[in-house]
């Protein structure tokens, strides 16, 4: 292994705040989890500034993956799980996929499932 290798795979290593879900996937989570979150919560629960959760949420309504109704002075988003995952390498997997994953996860005695209208079944 080169020098330059081994230093990469060291820095590498050494990065204690990589996660293997970017922002968009959290911003959705937490959707799923309250469709009627506000986008401060979301912000805070991600970690991201609220003007980032604002850029994200309007990102995943243009392509498709939220709609959102306005309900009273609230918002309240609905998921859209039909729809693939964006790269190629996982284009031919719908989002639901992942969505199951973390509602199975979160589900366990005494807490609340998230809103089955933001997950529909097919």
């Amino acid at each position: 292994m080169s020098l330059e290798c081994a230093e990469a795979l060291t820095q590498t290593a050494d990065m204690s705040d990589w996660t293997f879900l970017t922002n968009y996937s959290h911003v959705l989570l937490c959707i799923v989890q309250n469709p009627q979150i506000r986008l401060t919560e979301i912000a805070e629960r991600v970690g991201i500034k609220e003007r980032t959760a604002f850029a994200i949420v309007s990102a995943l309504v243009q392509e498709g993956y939220l709609s959102k109704v306005r309900n009273g002075r609230r918002n309240e988003y609905v998921v859209h799980p039909e729809l693939p995952f964006r790269h190629a390498l996982e284009r031919d997997t719908q989002i639901r996929a992942l969505l199951g994953i973390f509602s199975h996860s979160r589900g366990s005695a005494g807490e609340t499932t998230p809103d089955q209208r933001a997950v529909p079944e097919q």
